[in-house]
């Protein structure tokens, strides 16, 4: 906070205290004259050292390079090891994690586009909006090349009818169908005609096992009527009262297989809020609808396992996990439902369903990257700034609220907010839109008027060309457009972690405009003082913003620094052994202002920065 204290000198001016001691985030929304003590009007690439203490971002190295736009990043966990893959272009390639460089090419048939993946039953499922992709390991092959087979009917007359038993797979073309044969019927009815083939026919013996039989010598085959003939009537069945006779057919259904292969979102949920079914959706012909797979196995994915959900005006995208409940997430539904809760559970056949519940009334979610979790909070990104699903403690209900309200001012000038990619990193929910970043801290928030309505305090970072970012080994990385793969730096204390990439980064902390104890009268600032974390190197340059001007009041250059022998710079060597925070003081000239603003600057290269406090000295008179 602002402390104004009276320093009473005999024979002169009251003297007065401009001091600042906390510093928790930037606030882009309010004018500079309103923004709390404690808050930056203009503080970029700065993040939380403790609370209340910032400190410069760490910068980020370049990993690998190929040619492209990097899509997406991977991790298959196994017993033993990681697998990793990544998306560049059209291709996927194995990642060398020994030592972090793009290895081979697996796949070479990708959709050009972001990506998402879920790990279940051992493998990995890759959704690109043009097929769905498993991962074993090893290889990558298109999921509908090795979906499952179902048995759509059973105990079927020779003319058809029977039961039904599993859905047809919208990935597989594919499906059996078994009947129970009689002593007279040659002609077998099967339910599709126009098929593509009869692939496989299988008769039982009398010792009551199958054996495969053979076209043109058993049987023949009219694809246009759907119809096997066999040469001798196949007879009854030796295990009555299960089929003797079971028959392999297919019929292709593209539009079947798009409902599958053109998804690009997904989530894990299940019966009993089991995760244990992968749903998916952003089919863009279908965008009210999603789809979910057969237990454990996302090969199967049966005709009638979806929902429709609201209007097709308004599209799914993307999912959270509230109470137990699946949300899933609209864009601009009608009356503002834009999220469906539904249940998992057992209908009275043992099958399971997931009927919605409730919905919530409140605004859309604009992008399909940006929702994830700041503690066990789900939060989006909508047209009005980052929002979270939170409960309600007067009512106990479910509401939206806002949690950005001290970012909005830039994040909502950012053009194709829809583009935005965002993940939670340790205590952060951080959003990459158009090379900059917008951090949420959920270690520290400001309330307004209750808990529901709490803003996280926010940080502002530049120079961060994201197209997609994954985190690896705890350390947060990002591919580009141009096919770069960078990785933060993780060592606070090394002065190789404050750069971009061998480019120097700017860090900023402004002071919100002062206006003293009389805003009408003039101010004479005579003394500055700022208060720095410690640190091998370090600078900082004072800035003050008066009467239309900008002005370099102080320059500390290379005398907030210790002896460390692992990071000796013999153009800035000092014996200095003090590692606590150091202190920089000195007398200024700022005279008959009515208000003034500080900025604390350091833009050098492989510079640390922490301001912790600052003081300045001031007289007012009419």
């Amino acid at each position: 906070m602002y402390k104004s204290t009276p320093r009473r000198r005999s024979a002169a001016p009251t003297q007065y205290k401009f001091k600042l001691d906390n510093f928790y985030g930037c606030d882009m929304t309010n004018d500079d004259s309103n923004v709390h003590p404690n808050y930056s009007p203009n503080c970029v690439n700065m993040i939380r050292d403790t609370l209340g203490k910032p400190r410069k971002r760490m910068g980020y190295h370049l990993l690998d390079t190929k040619t492209g736009n990097v899509n997406g990043f991977h991790t298959l966990v196994t017993a033993t090891e990681n697998k990793y893959i990544i998306h560049i272009g059209t291709s996927i390639y194995s990642w060398n994690n020994a030592t972090k460089k793009v290895g081979t090419s697996l796949y070479a048939a990708a959709n050009d586009k972001l990506s998402k993946s879920i790990q279940i039953s051992g493998k990995l499922y890759i959704f690109d909006g043009l097929k769905l992709l498993q991962y074993d390991g090893t290889n990558i092959v298109t999921v509908e090349s090795v979906a499952y087979i179902p048995t759509v009917l059973i105990a079927k007359t020779p003319t058809g009818g029977g039961a039904a038993y599993e859905p047809i797979n919208l990935l597989q073309p594919k499906r059996w169908e078994t009947f129970s044969g009689t002593t007279t019927a040659t002609v077998y009815q099967l339910a599709s005609a126009s098929l593509d083939s009869v692939d496989e026919v299988w008769k039982m013996n009398s010792s009551g096992v199958f054996e495969k039989l053979t076209v043109g010598t058993h049987y023949s085959v009219n694809l246009v009527l759907g119809q096997v003939t066999f040469v001798t009537a196949p007879g009854e069945s030796p295990a009555k009262p299960e089929p003797n006779i079971k028959i392999l057919s297919s019929k292709t259904n593209q539009v079947y297989k798009d409902r599958i292969n053109k998804c690009d979102i997904c989530t894990l949920y299940g019966v009993n809020g089991a995760y244990d079914r992968i749903f998916a959706s952003g089919n863009p012909t279908l965008p009210h609808y999603d789809f979910y797979c057969e237990l454990n196995n996302p090969t199967y994915w049966g005709d009638i396992w979806y929902s429709v959900l609201g209007q097709d005006s308004a599209k799914i995208v993307g999912y959270s996990i509230v109470d137990n409940y699946l949300a899933t997430h609209k864009n601009n539904e009608e009356n503002n439902a834009n999220i469906f809760l539904r249940s998992g559970e057992l209908n009275s056949k043992g099958e399971p369903t997931f009927p919605v519940k409730m919905n919530y009334q409140g605004l859309g979610s604009i992008s399909k990257h940006a929702h994830s979790y700041i503690g066990n909070e789900p939060v989006f990104l909508t047209k009005e700034g980052i929002y979270a699903v939170s409960s309600n403690d007067t009512v106990g209900n479910k509401i939206t609220a806002l949690r950005s309200k001290n970012l909005n001012g830039g994040l909502l000038e950012e053009l194709n907010l829809e583009n935005a990619i965002a993940l939670t990193f340790r205590d952060y929910y951080m959003l990459a839109i158009n090379g900059e970043m917008y951090i949420l801290d959920s270690q520290h928030f400001m309330s307004e008027s209750s808990y529901t309505h709490r803003q996280y305090d926010g940080y502002y970072w530049t120079n961060v060309p994201v197209r997609c970012m994954w985190l690896l080994d705890d350390t947060l990385c990002f591919g580009t457009t141009d096919g770069k793969i960078f990785s933060f730096y993780t060592d606070i204390g090394s002065l190789a972690s404050y750069n971009d990439n061998g480019v120097a980064i700017s860090a900023i902390w402004s002071t919100p405009t002062f206006y003293g104890n009389e805003f009408s009268y003039n101010k004479n600032f005579s003394y500055f003082s700022i208060l720095l974390g410690p640190s091998v190197k370090s600078s900082c340059k004072i800035w003050a913003i008066y009467d239309n001007q900008r002005e370099l009041i102080l320059d500390y250059a290379d005398i907030l620094k210790y002896f460390d022998f692992s990071n000796i710079d013999f153009g800035a060597f000092t014996f200095n052994v003090d590692k606590t925070p150091q202190v920089a003081e000195d007398k200024i000239k700022i005279n008959k202002v009515d208000k003034v603003q500080f900025i604390l600057e350091n833009s050098n290269l492989n510079e640390p920065f922490r301001p912790y406090e600052v003081m300045a000295i001031y007289t007012e008179s009419r």
